[in-house]
C-alpha cells in the first residue's frame, strides 16, 4: 500500500506541484520511521540509493531550467536550421542524417 502511494504521487506530479525526487526522498524517510519500523535507519540508510535520488533531482531541475529559460528551444532551432540549410535532402534524407549522427 506504501509503495502506491508512492507511485500515485510520482505519476500526479503536476497535480500537486511536488518532484519526484522530493517524494521518493520524502517516502524514504518515512520508510524508516520508528512508526512504521519496515527498516531500521540503519539499514535504510545503506539500502536506499542516495546518489541515484540526488541525480534524478538534479536533473529534473536543470531540465526545468533548461526549458524555462529558453535554452531548449534555442537548441531545437539551431539543429533545425543547420538541418534545413541542406536543402537538397529530402525529408528521408534528414531523416537518415539523424540517424546516422546521433546513433549510439
Amino acid at each position: 500500500m506504501f509503495i502506491g502511494t508512492l507511485f500515485l504521487l510520482w505519476v500526479t506530479e503536476g497535480i500537486h506541484g511536488h518532484d519526484i525526487g522530493f517524494i521518493t526522498i520524502m517516502g524514504a524517510l518515512v520508510f524508516m520511521s520508528p512508526k512504521f519500523g519496515l527498516l531500521s535507519w540503519k539499514q535504510g540508510v545503506k539500502s536506499v540509493s542516495w546518489n541515484l535520488i540526488l541525480f534524478v533531482s538534479a536533473a529534473t531541475a536543470l531540465g526545468i531550467n533548461l526549458v524555462e529559460t529558453g535554452v531548449v528551444d534555442w537548441i531545437e532551432s539551431s539543429i533545425f536550421q543547420f538541418v534545413t540549410s541542406f536543402s537538397n535532402f529530402s525529408v528521408w534524407g534528414n531523416a537518415l542524417f539523424y540517424l546516422t549522427c546521433f546513433h549510439y
